[in-house]
């Protein structure tokens, strides 16, 4: 089972951003940061979902025996050069696009018992000054997703290697 993608900005990050911006054009709303969200959380969900069933764990709706409740959270994003609405002709520079943490959290589905988390912090984009704008990074963003998911694949098949551990029960 997988649960829909939590997506979060850095906290303020709208707030510190506009308040190095002069003018009135240029500005982040909290509107741009609720769609980003959306989207975001939309994309990541299906991409997580992409990775896990290539790896040959099938996503299913119901929890049951033997069926993992996975658990993806993407937060504290920043981005470097929002691409914004302004006034006249203007481009962007950076090295990356961003950067954002992941936690990945695996409970069994029926008992809800953590079984792993993860927890990950990675810089989106190359180190390269290049123009930034909306298409690239979104492209930056969504690679970075997909080299979590990747990871989280593998680390589902390394938590299934593990040896089962019995419950104990008191007498």
């Amino acid at each position: 089972m997988l649960d829909t993608t939590e997506v979060s900005f850095e906290k303020n990050w709208a707030l510190d951003y506009n308040r190095n911006i002069k003018g009135f054009n240029g500005r982040v709303s909290d509107a741009d940061v609720e769609n980003a969200v959306l989207k975001g959380a939309d994309a990541a969900t299906d991409i997580f979902a992409d990775a896990f069933t290539k790896a040959g764990y099938p996503v299913v709706k119901e929890a049951g025996p033997d069926v993992l409740r996975v658990r993806t959270l993407i937060m504290n994003i920043s981005v470097r050069a929002p691409d914004l609405r302004t006034s006249g002709r203007s481009n962007s520079y950076a090295g990356e696009a961003g950067e954002a943490s992941l936690v990945v959290e695996v409970r069994d589905s029926e008992t809800g018992a953590l079984l792993g988390r993860g927890v990950d912090r990675r810089l989106a984009g190359g180190d390269l000054w290049t123009l930034r704008n909306s298409v690239t990074n979104r492209s930056d963003f969504r690679n970075l997703v997909r080299r979590w998911a990747d990871i989280s694949a593998q680390g589902l098949t390394e938590l299934k290697m593990l040896p089962r551990v019995e419950a104990v029960s008191e007498k």
